[in-house]
């Protein structure tokens, strides 16, 4: 019904808002770390500087929760009950979750979180860092696979 629509569209553009306010508050801290990690000044000079990245990484929470919400139904309705986990005492629904999270990890964050990572190493817009992982880092390649993906993966 339409009123089943609304109240689902209310949800999601409310999780939208958390997910917002989640990389105003937390974003900063990531990029520190991020920023010391490949060697390069914590704070950067500016303040669109220390946020850049920010929008794409809200962007991609959508086609992430997607991956995992998908991903864990296929595994916890179709994959796991064939295994018989319950025999041995394990969660499915918990096997399924962790199993979806490393799949959307290996899939989608990781690639991201990458591109983030160079446009502030290098001192590139997202797109200029997308452009020199391509040309600089082995193509398609170093774009699908990027360094720390099975780190991410088990995160």
């Amino acid at each position: 019904s339409v009123c089943a629509l609304v109240q689902q569209l209310r949800r999601s553009a409310s999780v939208g808002v958390g997910c917002a306010a989640d990389i105003v508050i937390n974003y900063p801290l990531w990029i520190i770390a991020k920023r010391m990690g490949v060697g390069i000044s914590a704070m950067p000079a500016t303040i669109p500087e220390f946020y850049k990245g920010g929008g794409s990484l809200w962007l991609s929470l959508g086609p992430t929760t997607i991956l995992e919400d998908v991903s864990k139904r296929v595994l916890e309705d179709q994959v796991f009950p064939k295994l018989c986990l319950e025999g041995f005492g394990i969660d499915r629904e918990l096997m399924a979750s962790v199993f979806a999270g490393a799949f959307a990890a290996a899939t989608f964050c990781s690639q991201v979180e990458h591109v983030i990572t160079a446009a502030h190493a290098k001192e590139l817009t997202m797109s200029g860092a997308v452009k020199h992982i391509f040309h600089e880092r082995g193509g398609l390649h170093g774009l699908i696979l990027p360094p720390g993906m099975l780190a991410m993966m088990f995160r």
